[in-house]
């Protein structure tokens, strides 16, 4: 059975909420652009980091095993480079936050995020990504020459 409905969508009206582009061209207005950042960054990026804090767990179990050994020097090496990106991640997030333009400060945190936690966490994870092929290449090279390594 189908029913018609009297009401017509045209994608291009401007009075209708489901339109993909309003009429200046934008896909989300600039309050659900904030709601968007405020919701994913602020408030789940930052549980994410918050509990990811678990790499100062495996730092400590990483050292107390001791790092002589190629592993754990390895896996405490990349839990190193993660809380580092994380702390870093906490700062982009803060500045992230859309509270901060009614503070009326002096700074643009918008701008001043690239160079301050930005970079630095993209130089973190791409750390923690070399690590990553270092101990696959050393697993690989094992299994090689099981005598060797």
């Amino acid at each position: 059975m189908v029913v018609k409905s009297d009401v017509s969508i045209d994608p291009k009206d401007s009075n209708n909420p489901i339109s993909s582009v309003n009429t200046n061209g934008e896909y989300l207005s600039y309050f659900a652009t904030k709601i968007f950042f405020l919701v994913n960054h602020v408030i789940i990026d930052m549980c994410i980091c918050v509990f990811g804090m678990g790499n100062c767990l495996n730092i400590t179990v990483f050292v107390k095993q001791g790092l002589r050994m190629s592993v754990n020097l390895s896996l405490c090496a990349m839990s190193l480079s993660d809380l580092i990106g994380l702390i870093f991640q906490v700062r982009h997030n803060f500045c992230l936050n859309p509270y901060l333009e009614l503070a009326e400060l002096p700074v643009d945190f918008h701008k001043v995020q690239i160079l301050t936690a930005g970079c630095p966490n993209i130089a973190m994870t791409r750390i923690t990504g070399w690590i990553t092929v270092y101990i696959t290449a050393e697993r690989c090279l094992s299994v090689l020459l099981p005598s060797s390594i």
